[in-house]
């Protein structure tokens, strides 16, 4: 279950950026397009910035590098997450490594739930779900992963892409993925995604990363 976290944000990422989506754009209210407008642009992440912006705009603690967070889960725990450069640059190439063990076989409808925020002055906004891109809720990931080719590092790893997910220890130590659009203006974002099933979170994970 931890693993299928880590495939939806990488194919969210990979795809959407390079347009591999195809859907048509909704009529979208007055307000969302403000608020997309303010959140597509582009903001120095607070690791590069001085003490006295941080202290102007009441910021008590700036995010310095990327972090992440087991959130909890019935059915699996996340060991190990790395993503690097840090911070990322869009386009470019990025690399994850993650280390997951998943301890009860979960079968189709599994709900997936992602919340994607960026860093306006001292709080994080929320990105709405545009196209199935954002802080969006799957109600079978299972089905969006039909059509998703496995990237060849979790091939190897012996990671099917593929609902059902088998209970296991799953080990990627390094896989570099190329993204050749701007997928996330600079800044600071939080990122947590959970996936469930039959009304229990069986795994959760929690990303703080920055975008130069």
């Amino acid at each position: 279950m931890a693993k299928i976290l880590v495939i939806l944000v990488v194919c969210l990422v990979t795809c959407y950026a390079n347009e591999v989506y195809e859907y048509e754009q909704a009529p979208i209210e007055d307000e969302t397009e403000l608020l997309l407008d303010l959140l597509s642009q582009p903001i120095i992440p607070e690791r590069f910035k001085s003490a006295e912006f941080l202290e102007a705009w009441g910021i008590k603690s700036r995010l310095g590098a990327f972090k992440w967070t087991d959130c909890g889960g019935a059915g699996a725990k996340v060991q190990n997450v790395s993503l690097t450069p840090d911070p990322l640059n869009f386009p470019g190439t990025f690399t994850l490594g993650f280390k997951a063990m998943i301890s009860t076989s979960v079968v189709a409808p599994i709900k997936g739930e992602l919340l994607i925020e960026k860093k306006v002055g001292s709080t994080y906004v929320k990105i709405p779900c545009i196209d199935n891109f954002g802080s969006c809720t799957y109600d079978d990931v299972c089905v969006l992963l039909q059509s998703v080719t496995c990237p060849d590092p979790f091939v190897k790893a012996g990671i099917d892409c593929q609902c059902p997910f088998k209970t296991g220890n799953y080990n990627v130590p390094t896989a570099s993925f190329e993204v050749d659009a701007v997928a996330f203006p600079s800044g600071d974002y939080h990122v947590r995604g959970s996936a469930s099933n039959g009304g229990k979170v069986m795994a959760c994970l929690d990303l703080y990363m920055s975008v130069a």
